[in-house]
């Protein structure tokens, strides 16, 4: 695969550096540092220490995986969101003025499930990238893009909140039933405002909190954090995103945001 198209908005995570070089199977930085790229995902992590709990570990379940996209995340989840997939689907891309040429950032991506259907939608001249932060996930989302004959979507192994990319790289930025698998949101928030263009989109979606305190802290207790929807508006709007629009069924929250500013570099 080709890296040359991701790693010119790259930005090193040792030197902080702009714009890498593309290698064979690897990106490279002039400091040394060097990120291998194998079974089609660039590795950004290596041996990266990842928090762990229950719902984590499972993204890294095989055999979850394999059913993740049919079964958990268009079955399961309309059963506890009473939105059907197809529903939220035309949501989400409706948050977007997406076209020919846009670029897109799809954090914790999975094995795909939004980053092929963002890539369909932006054409050649655009570029959507993926990140996660387990392996067999992006393995599955790059052997699903290879079945689609995808060649504008690229897969990378990063942690959420360890995102390094150039300021003000995306027309968009998606993060679809992971945020409230995050130890921290808000050093997320502040990443998305720095990689987003000024007035460019953020679109989520997530679990709001149940009326039942029971429900929460037994999610909790399984790694999963409830918001609470004006909460989560005070943190997106402390880090400079804004017009907050958001859809709410159940304990599903769809929300979408605006990078209001310039990047503070």
């Amino acid at each position: 695969m080709n890296w040359s198209r991701i790693a010119e908005i790259l930005q090193c995570p040792k030197c902080g550096a702009e714009g890498l070089s593309a290698g064979i199977d690897e990106v490279v930085c002039k400091c040394g540092a060097h990120f291998p790229a194998h079974d089609g995902v660039l590795d950004m992590m290596g041996q990266q220490e990842v928090p762990k709990n229950f719902s984590q570990d499972a993204m890294r379940f095989k055999p979850l995986i394999r059913i993740y996209n049919l079964i958990w995340r268009r079955m399961a989840f309309p059963l506890v969101t009473f939105i059907p997939f197809s529903k939220e689907v035309k949501i989400i891309m409706g948050y977007h003025k997406l076209g020919d040429g846009y670029r897109m950032l799809d954090i914790a991506c999975g094995p795909g499930t939004y980053s092929r259907k963002f890539a369909q939608a932006v054409g050649n001249e655009g570029l959507v990238v993926g990140t996660d932060a387990s392996m067999p996930m992006l393995i599955q989302a790059v052997q699903s893009a290879a079945c689609e004959g995808l060649t504008n979507l690229y897969f990378i192994r990063v942690a959420a909140e360890n995102l390094h990319f150039r300021h003000e790289q995306f027309d968009g930025i998606n993060c679809t039933g992971a945020l409230h698998l995050f130890d921290s949101t808000e050093p997320v928030f502040k990443k998305i405002h720095g990689m987003l263009k000024p007035g460019s989109v953020f679109s989520c979606m997530t679990f709001r909190l149940s009326r039942f305190a029971s429900v929460n802290a037994a999610y909790l207790r399984m790694g999963v954090k409830f918001f609470d929807p004006e909460t989560l508006r005070e943190a997106l709007h402390r880090n400079g995103l804004e017009c907050y629009q958001s859809k709410e069924s159940r304990l599903m929250l769809l929300f979408s945001v605006k990078k209001v500013g310039k990047t503070m570099i």
